[in-house]
């Protein structure tokens, strides 16, 4: 996620929240209520959860804070569509999915941890152009076709595993209940809000996993994993959606 769009997302969370603690703007945040099956006279109190677990905010009804409700929070616009799931090392990752270790160097090599004259004489598709690219990583066109074959099937095989993962995280107490999303266009925001196993349920029925011509991993429905690039932790795989995606299909 860039800087502006990491801001542009954190103002989002501490606008939702504000919205449903304020009693002044009950009338705005009433959808999110109802698809939260919180009645209008409940009371309720939401707040940012603090560091990088998967829920952005938690929501205590009527006092009960031993069954709170977790929600994740995304916003787009029309011309800034892509939004952040989740981002860590490749290592990180192979800990929590299991990627053998031939898939896991080549993700590394994919998302610049590894560099190409590092990597196994026999994984690039070419050795040719290896010493123009020094430092660079390589994409995964770049990549020879067994090696490629062995991620794409890591992927296939591992469905429920790496939506459960990039959607709800590894924490089964915080796993958020329901997403809620903002769209704003021209100015104007309106707020979605849906359970997160239907949101589940739908990638997993539009789950189609390819690589994109750029050499990214594309997983169906505009859901995508790539390297993160800029600054700080550049080489992480991070996973991204398009949350018009939802909006047009799920409501």
């Amino acid at each position: 996620m860039s800087g502006y769009g990491a801001r542009s997302g954190f103002a989002n969370e501490y606008e939702v929240v504000e919205m449903l603690n304020s009693p002044e703007m009950a009338l705005t945040s009433g959808g999110i209520r109802q698809a939260l099956g919180i009645s209008p006279s409940a009371l309720i109190s939401a707040e940012k959860v603090k560091g990088t677990p998967k829920p952005d905010v938690k929501v205590i009804i009527n006092g009960e804070s031993k069954t709170p409700v977790y929600l994740s929070l995304k916003k787009y616009e029309p011309e800034a569509d892509f939004n952040h799931l989740c981002r860590t090392s490749v290592g990180n990752y192979k800990s929590k999915l299991g990627f053998c270790d031939r898939v896991s160097e080549v993700l590394k090599l994919f998302t610049g941890e590894l560099h190409p004259q590092e990597c196994k004489s026999d994984i690039l598709a070419s050795r040719a152009p290896l010493s123009d690219r020094l430092g660079r990583r390589a994409n995964l066109n770049e990549i020879n076709e067994v090696e490629r074959t062995e991620v794409l099937k890591f992927f296939k095989d591992n469905r429920d595993k790496v939506l459960n993962q990039v959607f709800c995280g590894d924490d089964p107490g915080m796993k958020p209940g329901y997403m809620v999303i903002t769209q704003v266009i021209d100015d104007d925001k309106k707020y979605y809000t849906i359970g997160m196993d239907e949101i589940i349920e739908y990638y997993r029925s539009n789950y189609e996993v390819r690589i994109t011509a750029r050499g990214s991993i594309n997983l169906g429905a505009g859901l995508t994993a790539q390297r993160k690039g800029g600054s700080g932790s550049p080489s992480d795989l991070q996973f991204k959606f398009k949350p018009s995606v939802i909006v047009e299909n799920l409501f």
